[in-house]
């Protein structure tokens, strides 16, 4: 009896090793898990805050589309109403000198002042001063007429250059010369112009050249001015 019991010792000794080293293992792995969970659940929370701040970034972006559609829609029923407005709003002109003058007592540069006025839709042009003012923005139509005739008994044949000018600026210019006496010369121009509300628009004679003969406006041919805005 005596000799099994050391053995009986030794069994219950290596079995109490084997059990701490099982539930040393389970330990380890219970705080690796342990570790690992804490892992996922902060990368979880930072996770969850990527998602708010994504959520917002949606939501900022919606918002910024609607007000851009807002503005766009509001845009165009703008220009839209605009347009009817204008299109509404008729602009058109048609006046013409009733008399014939001299060119050398005309001078240079010399805003022509077209006296009878056969169409002033819009009422932009004035037979006074001579210049059509824009009543609104957008793409006009211009064309003028001059004529020029050689003075009879006059070695000196009839000329002028005559421009036409948005505010002060040269758009277009015209030149009429008779070479001759006895004789008559036309010349009509026409040019399209963008003009903002309140432009003014103008002809005159050309500061660079001194006008000669006889400027005719008569029933053979008269010095017009024309304007109408296409849209």
């Amino acid at each position: 009896m005596l000799s099994i019991f050391p053995v009986i010792l030794f069994a219950v000794f290596t079995a109490s090793v084997a059990e701490t080293d099982v539930v040393k293992t389970l330990a380890d792995h219970l705080t690796r898990l342990e570790s690992k969970m804490i892992g996922l659940e902060a990368r979880e929370e930072k996770y969850k805050h990527k998602i708010q701040e994504l959520e917002k970034e949606v939501s900022r972006l919606g918002q910024v589309v609607a007000n851009t559609g807002q503005e766009n829609h509001t845009g165009l029923t703008e220009t839209k109403t605009n347009r009817q407005r204008r299109a509404s709003e008729l602009v058109a002109f048609t006046a013409y000198l009733s008399a014939n003058f001299d060119g050398e007592h005309f001078g240079t540069g010399h805003t022509v002042k077209y006296d009878v006025i056969e169409t002033n839709e819009g009422n932009g042009y004035n037979k006074f001063t001579g210049t059509f003012t824009a009543p609104s923005d957008g793409i006009y139509a211009f064309t003028w007429t001059i004529k020029a005739a050689g003075r009879i008994g006059d070695a000196k044949h009839g000329e002028i250059t005559v421009e036409l000018v948005k505010n002060s600026v040269v758009k277009g210019v015209i030149n009429a010369d008779s070479e001759q006496d006895y004789d008559d010369a036309c010349s009509t121009a026409l040019v399209i112009v963008s003009l903002s509300a309140g432009d003014v628009v103008f002809t005159r004679s050309a500061p660079f050249e001194q006008p000669q003969g006889i400027l005719s406006s008569d029933g053979y041919g008269r010095w017009t001015f024309s304007g109408w805005r296409l849209f």
